[in-house]
């Protein structure tokens, strides 16, 4: 899979967060849990992904495009999205 995003997003990621979209798209190399974001039209699917990488639990939102998935945001998940994560099963 191939990943593309906004370079000026991706470095005010790793400013604020102390993480980049490269790390960020790691959790797409396991699983993940995965929902439509509908909380406003954007005139495009985004969707919201949990999952981990390097032991961190994250949220990243993406869409796909027709050659990449294209990072938007990404963020450490909140406790209520960590308690989420490992209850799955």
């Amino acid at each position: 899979m191939e990943f593309e995003w906004d370079s000026d997003k991706n470095d005010e990621t790793l400013q604020k967060r102390g993480f980049d979209f490269v790390f960020a798209a790691l959790i797409f190399g396991g699983e993940t849990i995965e929902a439509e974001d509908a909380r406003r039209d954007y005139g495009e699917t985004r969707m919201r992904a949990l999952g981990e990488a390097e032991g961190s639990i994250l949220v990243v939102v993406y869409t796909d495009r027709e050659d990449a998935r294209r990072i938007i945001s990404a963020r450490a998940a909140s406790r209520k999205e960590r308690r989420q994560w490992q209850s799955r099963g």
